[in-house]
């Protein structure tokens, strides 16, 4: 569905799409009310018929509004529109991290990235201070792995025993550090083919599926089940 032009609400007048996610649609609009530029968040029309993913939008939202904090987005108001539900929220403007390090042409200086990491764990003891828990996003993602992990000390494609092994390090050092503070992790992120509905293999940019074989998935929830005994467990796949 396209909503640009459209008025939600009789005060949020769409103007452009910014981006999309698993469950949502982000809208640059306008508040007709306050003259002001705000973020819409709109539930994907596939779940607009489904009460839990629709509960659980809501939850996000009266989450997200409990918390006032620097590093955190705003949330201005929660609406349904004709069957549309939506959020509106800060609109924050300027570069994404992609478009930091590509304009850089390489990884920004230490200083900058630690001066991040601070301000992100600042809003992350905000929701823990207020009783938030987190979702992990993601543990292995099909192509947006560091180079490094996937080679040996010489820059050869590393063994799969080897890569079974980091992998089992990495799930078990999270989950020993943040377990307690998470409710949900997204194991495999994207590990479905938009081509053909299958696994993503070696042809399809997964170095996991490459040198681990399908049985990656498998292994990648055995060491999550140990690492967050009490956290739900997802696959997180637009398809």
């Amino acid at each position: 569905m396209n909503l640009e032009g459209r008025i939600l609400g009789n005060r949020y007048e769409i103007i452009e799409k910014v981006g999309n996610g698993g469950m949502a649609t982000v809208y640059k609009a306008t508040d007709l009310v306050l003259k002001r530029y705000v973020a819409v968040k709109v539930l994907r029309d596939e779940f607009t018929t489904d009460e839990e993913f629709i509960k659980r939008f809501e939850t996000e939202a009266q989450s997200a509004a409990r918390l006032v904090h620097a590093n955190i987005v705003s949330i201005f108001d929660v609406g349904v529109d004709n069957g549309i539900y939506y959020i509106v929220m800060e609109l924050i403007q300027g570069k994404t991290l992609k478009e930091i390090i590509v304009g850089e042409r390489g990884p920004p200086p230490w200083k900058w990235s630690v001066n991040v990491a601070i301000q992100i764990a600042s809003a992350l003891e905000m929701a823990h201070k207020n009783n938030q828990a987190v979702r992990w996003h993601t543990l292995v993602w099909h192509n947006q792995s560091p180079k490094w992990i996937f080679e040996d000390e010489k820059g050869n494609k590393v063994s799969k025993e080897l890569l079974e092994n980091r992998l089992k390090d990495y799930i078990l050092t999270v989950g020993n550090r943040y377990a307690k503070d998470v409710c949900s992790v997204d194991v495999v992120n994207e590990c479905i083919s938009d081509k053909n509905f299958v696994l993503r293999d070696g042809n399809d940019h997964s170095k996991w599926f490459d040198i681990m074989g399908p049985e990656y998935v498998d292994k990648a929830f055995f060491w999550a089940k140990q690492a967050f005994p009490n956290s739900s467990l997802v696959i997180n796949d637009y398809n």
